[in-house]
């Protein structure tokens, strides 16, 4: 994808596991202020792929000027489908509005594509994302454990309400934190609608 964010590392030529662990361990040594204290926020979607939401992806593919054809092509893969399944016997039928074809070629592309506007949005000075697929980790820099508490939940909020827009949610029992720079008395207290608690 064209103009895409270089915070996704995961399905994209040149990056891998080893670049994204590069960024985040880079904010060690060479913090941008310096700063005396560097905090990890792990955060994991909810079901991640199954719940990328067909029209976002059609929204984005839109915004993005995605040709035409392509457009429609997608626009068709995504309408009148329908899964069949047995329940205790009887035929029954759903029809979806989430996922990215796993194991299909388009697939990560299209979930990038979802992603990557959560990588632009405005974050508190010393905060950043780095992700690689679906695992995201925030990376918050302070010179104090309050200061560390205020970015990590403006951030947060911030990263929740993109999750509402997008319907996807962050997992409360996935998600993890951990200082990575500095030694803190006490742990920072941290949530984002249950995450991090």
């Amino acid at each position: 994808m064209r103009d895409q964010s270089d915070c996704q590392h995961g399905f994209t030529r040149g990056r891998s596991t080893v670049t994204a662990l590069s960024e985040i361990l880079g904010a060690v040594g060479s913090s941008s202020s310096a700063s005396k204290y560097v905090q990890l926020i792990f955060l994991d979607i909810s079901g991640a792929f199954d719940n990328a939401w067909w029209p976002m992806i059609l929204l984005k593919l839109k915004q993005k000027g995605c040709p035409p054809n392509l457009y429609k092509m997608m626009r068709d893969c995504f309408t009148n489908r329908r899964i069949w399944f047995i329940v205790g016997g009887r035929a029954e039928s759903r029809t979806p509005i989430t996922g990215c074809p796993q194991g299909s070629v388009v697939g990560p592309a299209l979930w990038n594509l979802l992603l990557d506007d959560m990588f632009r949005l405005p974050l508190p000075v010393g905060c950043r994302l780095v992700a690689y697929a679906d695992d995201v980790t925030a990376v918050v820099e302070g010179d104090s454990r309050a200061l560390i508490e205020k970015k990590s939940k403006e951030l947060l909020d911030t990263v929740a309400a993109w999750g509402i827009r997008n319907r996807l949610e962050f997992s409360s029992s996935k998600s993890r934190t951990m200082t990575i720079k500095g030694r803190l008395q006490r742990a920072p207290v941290l949530g984002l609608q249950g995450v991090c608690q």
